[in-house]
């Protein structure tokens, strides 16, 4: 994303707003999880107290893109860039280390990330943003499991991730503990 940033700012009402640039994940049909459609530069609103959570009222986005994922079931999920902005609310799961996730009024979709910018934001991410992403369920091309292992090829616990959760090796991290204690 271009822009990463969060701002306060006046309504034309002049009642207080927020802005919040972030992520969104939707099923490959570009709906989310109720069944609506969403569509590239269009802005959508939804009335009454807004909330955070399963239960919760409206539009839910995340500031990491890694963190999007884990609310769709699709594997061929895609991921949105968008702005929240009008009455904001913060979500967080301590228990799972998830942070900085909001529920909006009101939700503009910047733009729908190709699969190569999805790839591309993931290869410049640290190993903690990473593995968040690889474990999510994102059905990784063979191509792009080796492109994630090029930039990452000195890192242990990434490759034991994409092994075990984007090819099924569930010997995976045990391998890995055998060499270490072959090594010592």
């Amino acid at each position: 994303m271009k822009q990463k940033m969060m701002k306060e700012c006046y309504s034309l009402d002049n009642r207080w707003t927020m802005e919040i640039y972030g992520y969104k994940a939707f099923n490959s049909d570009y709906t989310n999880n109720y069944g609506k459609v969403f569509h590239e530069n269009e802005v959508y609103h939804v009335d009454g107290d807004i909330s955070f959570g399963i239960k919760g009222n409206g539009f839910h986005f995340c500031k990491r893109m890694e963190d999007t994922f884990r609310y769709i079931s699709d594997e061929r999920k895609i991921v949105a860039e968008v702005l929240g902005f009008g009455k904001i609310v913060n979500g967080m799961d301590e228990y799972n280390e998830y942070f900085d996730m909001y529920s909006a009024s009101y939700i503009r979709i910047i733009h729908f990330l190709t699969r190569e910018e999805v790839i591309n934001y993931i290869i410049n991410a640290n190993e903690f943003a990473v593995i968040r992403f690889i474990v999510t369920g994102f059905k990784l091309t063979n191509n792009e499991i080796e492109v994630i292992r090029d930039k990452f090829k000195n890192s242990n616990l990434i490759n034991n991730y994409i092994d075990y959760y984007c090819l099924n090796d569930k010997d995976a991290f045990k391998k890995n503990m055998k060499i270490k204690q072959l090594i010592r």
